[in-house]
């Protein structure tokens, strides 16, 4: 049987499961963490955000919508204070459309986390 380097598997699973990174006008980088990197209370933290988003309509205010999108980015950011003060400020439309990019790149790792079906 031959083995596999420990470096290669971390290579592997940053191209399966990658960050999502950020480039800002200024040069400063971002990146948004894959949901696999995120310990137990960031993942807890993050589906009560999400749960949150999913309970706001229309009828919200923009500054409450906002917060939370702010929230759950700068929970997955890998700089949390570059994150706040960069995205603190930005358009609600970014946001969502921010967060829905960093969303749709988790549905490979959100499939792996539980165990595959039974094909049987």
């Amino acid at each position: 049987m031959t083995g596999i380097a420990y470096t290669a598997l971390l290579e592997e699973a940053e191209r399966e499961y990658p960050s999502f990174p950020i480039q800002f006008p200024d040069g400063t980088e971002v990146r948004l963490r894959s949901s696999l990197d995120l310990n137990d209370e960031e993942t807890r933290e993050l589906s009560e955000i999400q749960t949150k988003l999913g309970e706001l309509d229309e009828s919200s205010s923009v500054s409450a919508l906002r917060a939370e999108f702010v929230k759950a980015l700068v929970l997955v950011s890998d700089n949390p204070e570059a994150a706040q003060t960069k995205l603190g400020e930005a358009p609600l439309k970014v946001l969502v459309v921010l967060f829905n990019k960093y969303s749709e790149g988790l549905g490979g790792a959100a499939k792996s986390e539980g165990p595959s079906p039974d094909p049987s």
